[in-house]
């Protein structure tokens, strides 16, 4: 009889968390903050993004667009304390997540997803840099080999999101993610959304 109680309590518990997630708000726009790593050493830094998410099938389902943005800029020491403007990195990022979610409750929503990315790259990088040393110690007739490129990469990502809601309408979230392209190394991601529901 004890048992036949637990098992009837923890089914309405799950029938009303159900109900409440049926009758939330099925659309969520969230601005966020990344730590985007490349391929580069130095090329880290904040990736901002703003995604618009639409809940299908009693939040069962999550279909998500995304659109981003990460600038780097280095400066490269040739000698001494003498530096010069050094390599830049541009991502203008999109990406389309199709999710499910194995975790939905009352306050909490674990989703897990892949989609395609489509990325635009602005890179300018040394090759090479010469430059010619005068008896005093200093550095003139700089010589730099630049290696510009402008493209379209087309790739794959998963990701997995943690989301709290904090109101009814507020939403606050965890994301970590990885981004491939063909050719280059997998971009890891990390990072934090605050998110209105309507």
């Amino acid at each position: 009889m004890k048992k036949f109680l637990f098992l009837l309590l923890t089914l309405s518990v799950c029938a009303k968390a159900q109900s409440t997630l049926t009758d939330a708000p099925n659309n969520l726009v969230s601005l966020g903050v990344n730590y985007l790593k490349l391929d580069a050493p130095d090329a880290t830094g904040p990736h901002y993004q703003l995604t618009y998410t639409r809940f299908i099938k009693d939040y069962r389902l999550a279909l998500s667009v995304t659109s981003g943005y990460f600038e780097s800029n280095s400066h490269i020491n040739i000698l001494n304390d003498y530096y010069i403007n050094g390599e830049f990195r541009r991502r203008i990022t999109g990406d389309l997540t199709l999710a499910f979610t194995p975790i939905r409750t009352n306050n909490n929503l674990v989703t897990i997803g892949l989609g395609p990315s489509l990325w635009h790259r602005t890179d300018k990088t040394y090759q090479r840099i010469d430059y010619t040393l005068t008896p005093n110690g200093e550095v003139t007739n700089i010589i730099a080999d630049v290696n510009n490129v402008k493209t379209l990469d087309a790739g794959f990502h998963a990701k997995a999101t943690y989301s709290h809601t904090v109101t009814r309408r507020l939403v606050a979230s965890g994301q970590v993610a990885l981004t491939k392209f063909t050719g280059i190394s997998v971009i890891p991601i990390i990072g934090f959304n605050i998110g209105y529901k309507f």
